[in-house]
């Protein structure tokens, strides 16, 4: 009896340094936090992914993970401090962090081989005055949170297509936090209608706590990649996502491992999809958030002039300045151009007038120093024949007298004959008078 007492308290101190052992190896291990966007809850987050947790730890040795639930507000604060090496969060909350080193490394696939979801509109059956989304304005309008994609986002960017605007249209628009909490208080009249993502009503009705015919899907559309109610287009479902700080090789790990894991696994089960595969091509996601101008893209769109007067006054300001200084300086150049112009082309009209007011004195200089000329030549002594009359020029030849003061003068002559003469020279003709 005291051999066997002392074999189970042997036993009983080699189990307790085994626990010891282990618990001591798993400490030095380095601590490797999932977080996980608690969309229905803390509870629920804990029972759908702690068994995805264990199961990473049992396929990557040498790391301890944990499990790390996140509210919604809570998702964007966590990344930002580091609080979580690894984030598994809907797609536009992972596409807006991607600027913080947030990059997917596998997508959830759902039972079917599908891994795309979208939302789903609804109001109570017997509401004769809602049929469409049209019919929605003026109604009372409950979704889980802003930052919800199944769950708010992609349901207002169909009202908005529409042609409805939530944030004005609705007469009052709630949150009710959880995707379970929206179906349950449209069926209890505390709101007219509301959204969340496809499948939750689904699960409300298997686990019996409604009943779909009661409500009323608005805006139903049928696809064979989502054999699911909903109203809005298709999305790449969650991604598991990797943070900046974390390194590329235990990220490969965990991709491989999530990739490997079995449909029917008992982390599957919990988590309700069939495993994981390759990220999906989340350019859909990042085209709502750019209509909507949410997350990076919060900035882009029509600004209104007040939206830019207010925004870019500064600037504004300051490049008024310069294009006044700028039209100042340009019609000060043009008037002082057009003076110069005119001052230049009266300088030319002066510059002409002298040069033909020099031409003019040059000619009449001329025609008096030609006039001066003649003038001299006329005076002094003529050498003058005493017996024919005839002047001797410059040459020496003998001309008669009024053929030499044609030349030298202006002077011409005309011929007659004077009395005497003509008694000299025809004595007979003046005899007979």
């Amino acid at each position: 009896m005291l051999r066997r007492l002392q074999a189970l308290l042997w036993l009983a101190l080699t189990a307790c340094g085994l626990v010891l052992t282990c618990a001591t190896a798993q400490a030095a291990q380095p601590a490797v936090k999932v977080g996980v966007l608690a969309n229905s809850g803390v509870p629920r987050c804990l029972e759908q992914w702690s068994p995805t947790v264990q199961y990473l730890n049992e396929k990557i040795l040498g790391h301890a993970f944990s499990l790390v639930c996140l509210e919604f507000g809570e998702v964007g604060q966590a990344v930002r401090h580091g609080r979580v090496d690894f984030l598994l969060a809907n797609p536009s909350i992972a596409t807006e962090l991607a600027g913080l080193g947030v990059s997917p490394i596998a997508t959830i696939k759902k039972p079917g081989s599908y891994s795309v979801f979208a939302g789903v509109i609804f109001c109570r059956a017997d509401r004769a005055d809602i049929a469409s989304l049209a019919d929605l304005k003026g109604k009372t309008f409950m979704a889980v949170d802003p930052q919800s994609f199944g769950g708010w986002r992609m349901a207002w960017r169909e009202l908005r297509q529409a042609g409805l605007d939530p944030l004005k249209d609705f007469r009052q628009l709630r949150f009710g936090g959880y995707q379970e909490s929206v179906p349950l208080a449209v069926l209890a009249g505390e709101v007219d209608a509301g959204t969340a993502r496809s499948g939750v009503l689904e699960r409300l009705e298997r686990a019996g706590q409604l009943k779909i015919s009661d409500l009323r899907i608005l805006n139903p559309r049928i696809s064979d990649q989502l054999p699911l109610l909903h109203s809005t287009r298709l999305y790449p479902e969650w991604p598991l996502s990797r943070l900046g700080h974390t390194s590329a090789e235990l990220a490969e790990k965990v991709a491989v491992a999530l990739l490997s894991m079995p449909a029917d696994a008992q982390a599957s089960r919990a988590a309700g999809h069939a495993g994981w595969t390759t990220p999906e091509n989340y350019l859909p996601v990042r085209d709502l958030l750019r209509e909507l101008r949410l997350g990076p893209y919060q900035d882009l769109g029509e600004f209104t002039l007040e939206d830019v007067l207010q925004r870019y006054w500064p600037m504004l300001s300051v490049s008024a300045l310069l294009f006044l200084s700028m039209a100042l300086s340009t019609a000060l150049a043009l008037r002082l151009n057009r003076k110069i112009r005119l001052a230049h082309q009266a300088t030319l009209a002066e510059m002409e007038r002298r040069r033909q007011a020099e031409q003019e004195r040059e000619r009449l200089l001329g025609e008096l120093q030609a006039a001066l000329a003649n003038v001299k030549k006329l005076s002094g002594l003529l050498p003058i024949c005493a017996g024919c009359k005839r002047i001797r020029d410059d040459q020496g030849q003998w001309q008669r007298l009024e053929k030499y003061l044609e030349q030298k003068s202006e002077a011409q002559f005309s011929h007659g004959i004077c009395p005497e003469c003509a008694a000299r020279l025809y004595p007979d003709l003046f005899k007979k008078k």
